[in-house]
């Protein structure tokens, strides 16, 4: 609204009231005398005239500046008022004016900060001043210090015109309708012809008074005394488009052009008249002509937007909208049509994203609620889909979808059938597809599949060209687990809508399912020979090749192409970004996140990731400094000021950590990670007390969770008090089931030497949860710290049969296979080094098997690697000593074992490693 007022205001002052100065040049003169003519044209060729025989006059200069701004061409005036005030103009008439060319040209920051504070002792000029840094402020959102500005003007001239009118506005935008309309008349009696007064009355006259003929008739009445009064012509043709009046449009449009042949506005009211005759090409061609400016106006893009979508070209249509949007954040009105043109594209959740604060505003509009009612049918949510078709349907009660409405509150109240009922009839008396889509939704909902498809063919008799419907049915028969069906819906789907993401996106995830890897890609690779920059199959396509166990080159160039190609998608980058940090390149990852944030800087989920790799690279100075700015960015976000504790403990700075974890807790007073990390806080400077208390506030908070008796047994360990422990753990199992509370009570009975007690609990757990692997998991791993290798290998089979890809149960089978000697042992431990690359004690294991197969060599050199990157790894030292004796490097393992005993106590096999260099004399 303030940027609103601001722009007309700017139009207003650009358009009228010019005070002329005396002079006794010819050609100021001459200007001045075509200038009451309102003739604009033939001043600025008079002036242009006289300043080649007298380039040096500033009056000249000054005079054709303010008529160059007042004819809409405010660069060409810009440059001649700075000249003005070089060759000496008093500033108490150049400083308004060039606030008024500053703000005009974009630079409205510029004018307040250089103007702002600006001081002359002429009243009537510090109220033009005022009035003028009133239109920059407003430019700038700022409406505190708008308002501001022209109180001081009517202070300065409490009858200045424009200032007035101002104030009128701001009174309207607060619903004081009277008192505005009192200021307009007020100013109309002192000056009938005062344009811009004019002009807001015609708006009061329309939007309030609801009289569009007295409205036209006054806005008709502000241009015959400024023709040149943007704002007028813009609400003329406003007027007209409603109308859908293309012939008044053309002939008020004629006008501007007369009046304005160089304004911005007057090419976008031209490529909008050629958008609503449907000449798409025309419309196009002049909009591509706006586009070329550097820094396009928010109109041209939405308007190129518009022109996209209306020819199907969604994916030009979302790029012009997310820039705008990018730019002019509080453009609400622009989500819909991005939301709905990534709908068309497939981009379900994204859409949702974009739907997201529009959603949460108090009152949504009928059309985003039934926009968000869509996207979560294409996501396969038909309940959330059945809720919000309910809201779109009762969000305006004139609109014919209350039918609808009425129906699904029957459904919801438990009258399903009559509500049913009701739905189909209104769906069958419908033209459009709104009331059929709730219906389908419905019947998903209460999973009368054969509904579904009977209401799904009906609709797809209406429009047989919306994929959404053949998807759905493919959603149905995958319910009814009739699999090729499915398959051909989904591929129905494509065929109408060969881009369509979530059909493909269906048919991958169905041969995922029947470990089909290689049947899986085609889908992808086929929507990307239509649509090569689509970077949702392309990450689609890398995760398949990732898990096809293909070169991790290959997945890499899919996903720096899928930036490549989308350089402005923060869902492009974020994965490329991951993918790095996964694989521990935390360079690359850093790189590819800066690459990122130079398009995106203030993105949340990149600054979260740039941090996170420069955590990782040991760059803690700057991850703090990028978490900061997160968390400026994201007031509300409690994870930047997480992020923060994380890197601050590691630097070693407890009480700036403690700190962090502070803010976080005032945001999210509950909030389970930031309480535990206090209590490591706490538990680290050994402040049992207070880690007790955030314990118990835990246990306040959640009543009916372990969570908070969980931490306590923690603290209670810690101050070495097993027994309070165990029972504070006993109690968290009482709360609820948990794998971790009952892996915990275990380990601190048998810690506590009461091994009877622990078997009586592993053997009750695992009566009432057998398919608890990771449970499973801890016995094998006490099986084997015990050194019971066949019992361990037993366990760890177990966890296999459930969790085949668990990397810790994969090596730890590997070692109870080695430890008997048995065969196998080098594939599990080859698996569980590709499940969790680069882990040291993985990566140990891998190096025993490997020498166990007889590849000693290989061994050592991989052995050699793992004490590189972990050099404190003692057991690694250790390994790679018995492998060097092995392979007959005598002198490799001396090092070694050298290195190891003059560590004495502080390494707890001594004994072998005596044992070891004995063998060495």
């Amino acid at each position: 609204m303030t940027t609103t007022i601001a722009r007309i205001l700017l139009a207003m002052m650009l358009s009228g009231l010019l005070a002329c100065e005396d002079s006794n040049r010819d050609a100021l003169a001459s200007a001045r005398k075509l200038l009451e003519k309102k003739d604009s044209k033939a001043a600025i060729i008079t002036l242009k005239t006289g300043l080649q025989t007298q380039p040096n006059v500033p009056a000249l200069r000054f005079l054709l500046g303010k008529t160059l701004l007042q004819t809409g061409d405010a660069p060409s005036a810009l440059v001649e008022l700075r000249k003005a005030k070089e060759l000496g103009h008093p500033e108490v008439e150049t400083a308004p004016e060039l606030v008024k060319a500053l703000t005009a040209t974009g630079r409205a920051e510029e004018a307040s900060r250089t103007y702002g504070r600006a001081s002359f002792d002429s009243k009537p000029a510090m109220a033009e001043l005022q009035t003028a840094l009133a239109a920059a402020w407003g430019i700038q959102g700022q409406t505190a210090q708008m308002r501001a500005a022209i109180d001081q003007a009517l202070i300065f001239d409490p009858q200045h015109p424009i200032a007035n009118v101002v104030r009128a506005r701001f009174l309207g935008g607060e619903g004081k309708f009277d008192e505005a309309w009192k200021i307009i008349e007020s100013v109309l009696q002192r000056d009938p012809k005062m344009a811009p007064a004019l002009h807001y009355k015609g708006l009061l006259l329309r939007y309030q008074k609801q009289d569009t003929a007295a409205a036209t008739l006054a806005q008709r009445d502000a241009l015959k005394i400024e023709p040149t009064l943007l704002a007028a012509h813009a609400e003329l043709l406003s007027m007209l488009y409603d109308a859908k009046d293309t012939a008044g449009m053309r002939k008020q449009l004629a006008e501007m052009k007369t009046a304005l042949p160089r304004n911005l506005n007057t090419f976008v009211f031209q490529a909008q008249l050629e958008l609503l005759d449907n000449k798409l090409p025309r419309a196009r061609e002049l909009v591509q002509q706006l586009l070329r400016a550097k820094s396009p106006d928010i109109r041209v893009l939405l308007l190129a937007a518009q022109i996209e979508f209306r020819n199907g070209s969604f994916t030009l249509a979302e790029t012009y909208l997310t820039r705008l949007l990018n730019e002019a954040p509080a453009m609400t009105a622009a989500r819909p049509m991005l939301a709905a043109a990534q709908l068309r594209l497939g981009k379900t959740d994204i859409a949702l994203r974009t739907l997201q604060p529009l959603l949460e505003a108090p009152s949504p509009s009928a059309d985003v609620l039934a926009l968000a009612a869509e996207a979560y049918l294409h996501a396969g949510a038909p309940a959330k889909a059945q809720d919000y078709f309910a809201r779109a349907a009762s969000s305006n009660p004139q609109d014919p979808r209350l039918r609808t409405a009425l129906a699904l509150n029957r459904v919801a109240q438990g009258d399903v059938a009559q509500g049913l009922g009701d739905l189909e009839r209104v769906a069958e008396s419908e033209q459009g597809t709104f009331a059929d889509l709730a219906l389908i939704s419905t019947l998903m909902r209460q999973r009368d599949f054969d509904g579904a498809l009977a209401a799904i063919a009906r609709a797809e008799k209406k429009d047989a060209k919306l994929p959404l419907l053949p998807h759905l049915r493919g959603m149905v028969l995958q319910q009814k687990q009739d699999l090729p069906g499915a398959r051909a819906s989904f591929a129905r789907a494509i065929e109408v809508d060969p881009t369509y993401f979530p059909s493909a996106f269906s048919l991958g995830a169905l041969d995922v399912a029947d470990k089909k890897l290689a049947e899986a890609k085609k889908p992808f690779e086929a929507l990307l020979k239509r649509d090569p920059s689509n970077y949702r199959a392309m990450l689609a396509l890398a995760d398949l090749k990732l898990r096809s166990g293909e070169p991790k080159e290959q997945v890499l160039a899919i996903l720096v192409d899928a930036v490549k190609r989308n350089p402005t998608e923060i869902d492009a980058h974020g994965p490329l970004v991951e993918y790095l940090l996964n694989a521990k390149d935390y360079k690359a990852a850093l790189s590819a996140g800066q690459d990122a944030l130079a398009v995106l800087p203030d993105n949340p989920a990149l600054l979260d990731a740039v941090g996170r790799a420069q955590f990782a690279a040991g760059e803690y100075q700057q991850a703090l400094s990028t978490f900061r700015k997160a968390a400026t960015v994201s007031p509300n976000s409690t994870q930047p000021h997480l992020r923060m504790a994380d890197v601050l403990v590691a630097r070693g700075d407890r009480a700036a950590a403690a700190t962090s974890l502070q803010r976080a807790l005032e945001i999210a007073p509950d909030l389970l990670s930031a309480q535990s990390r206090q209590i490591q806080l706490f538990l680290a400077d050994k402040k049992y007390s207070d880690a007790l208390a955030v314990a118990r506030r835990v246990q306040q908070a959640r009543p009916k969770s372990s969570t908070g008796h969980l931490l306590e047994a923690n603290v209670l360990l810690a101050q070495k008090k097993p027994d309070a422990a165990v029972a504070a753990l006993r109690v968290a199992l009482q709360r609820e089931p948990s794998t971790e509370a009952t892996i915990k009570l275990h380990s601190t009975l048998l810690q506590t030497g009461r091994p009877a007690d622990a078997a009586v609990l592993a053997q009750g757990w695992r009566q009432q949860y057998p398919k608890d692997a990771l449970f499973i998991s801890h016995l094998g791993s006490r099986a084997l710290a015990a050194k019971d290798w066949p019992a361990a290998e037993n366990l760890l089979s177990q966890t296999l049969t459930l969790l085949p890809d668990h990397p810790t149960a994969n090596n730890n089978m590997a070692m109870a296979l080695l430890n008997q000697k048995k065969p196998g042992a080098l594939a599990f431990a080859e698996k569980a080094n590709k499940l969790a690359p680069n882990s040291p004690p993985i990566m140990d294991t891998l190096a025993s098997a490997m020498a166990d197969a007889g590849q000693v060599d290989k061994a050592v050199e991989l052995q050699k690697k793992v004490v590189g990157m972990a050099p404190n790894y003692m057991d690694a030292r250790l390994t790679l000593a018995r492998l060097a004796m092995r392979s007959g490097d005598k002198k490799l393992a001396r090092t070694e074992l050298e290195k190891l005993a003059y560590l004495g106590d502080k390494f707890t096999a001594q004994a072998e490693v005596a044992e070891l260099l004995r063998n060495l004399q």
